[in-house]
């Protein structure tokens, strides 16, 4: 499926991301992009041109807003709890979606260009959302640290 984000906050327009099958039941963005064209099509005076981020509510075709994305996410992360997240739901916004998608496909060592392209970032700034405390992080480095017996420093040469 290719979506193209007609504008975006650094001012590009028109740029495609194409993502392909998952083969995940619930996880695949080709079946979830086909579920949301399909109800969408299905809404009484809609077409090809009807915006994606829109839904039926009391027989009134309504555009879902960027705060109505972050009050759910926020009561969402409420009803789970502080205390099982290890943070506030206020911490949370519609760039958590961005930033939680960038830590994923970083957890599963995508080169960060690709996480750049795919997150339509224009310089590695996603790095600031790469959770450091996250305990993935860390697994095999210690194996890793020990992987080469034998290496050299080499100081800086003094230039005369």
């Amino acid at each position: 499926v290719s979506i193209t984000f007609e504008f975006q906050k650094n001012d590009e327009r028109d740029v495609t991301i194409t993502h392909h099958c998952s083969n995940d039941i619930t996880l695949c963005p080709v079946r979830s992009w086909a579920a949301i064209v399909k109800r969408i099509l299905n809404y009484p005076g809609t077409n090809a041109d009807t915006p994606v981020n829109t839904v039926l509510i009391n027989g009134q075709l309504k555009c879902i807003t960027g705060s109505r994305i972050k009050t759910k996410i926020r009561s969402t992360a409420a009803s789970i709890g502080e205390d099982v997240l290890g943070f506030k739901p206020s911490e949370l916004g519609t760039h958590s979606i961005r930033s939680g998608a960038a830590m994923a496909m970083y957890l599963d060592n995508v080169p960060t260009y690709v996480i750049m392209l795919i997150g339509r970032w224009s310089s590695d700034a996603f790095l600031r959302y790469i959770r450091r405390q996250v305990q993935e992080f860390t697994s095999g480095i210690s194996r890793r640290m020990i992987k080469h017996t034998s290496f050299f420093h080499v100081p800086h040469a003094t230039s005369h």
